[in-house]
């Protein structure tokens, strides 16, 4: 399962942590790792690059993503954010918690 984890302060969005694969199918053929690895990585690629936002990479290995903006985000970094989470939720929702699960939380 993966496991995916927003922290949230006053200043929205300062934190992302991914961690796991889904389990839906065998390596090479899961559509529901390969989503959620799509969208955080282009969200978190476009954040830094169209953007501008600042962040500091906790961790980035096979099967984990763990990113902290310090500074929180743009007006526009926010927008990309929340585009992920509704892509993260309706994924979610799609293929269920054996699979994915969401937290916001808030820090």
């Amino acid at each position: 399962m993966i496991d995916v984890s927003v922290y949230q302060g006053d200043q929205g969005v300062m934190r992302i942590s991914s961690r796991g694969h889904a389990g839906y199918d065998e390596y090479g053929s899961d559509v529901v790792c390969a989503a959620v690895s799509m969208l955080i990585i282009n969200t978190l690629n476009s954040i830094e690059v169209l953007a501008g936002d600042e962040h500091i990479d906790t961790e980035i290995s096979p099967g984990v993503i763990d990113r902290s903006y310090p500074k929180g985000l743009s007006h526009d970094g926010k927008v990309l954010m929340d585009a992920m989470i509704l892509g993260l939720k309706e994924t979610n929702r799609q293929y269920g918690s054996k699979y994915i699960t969401l937290n916001i939380k808030e820090v």
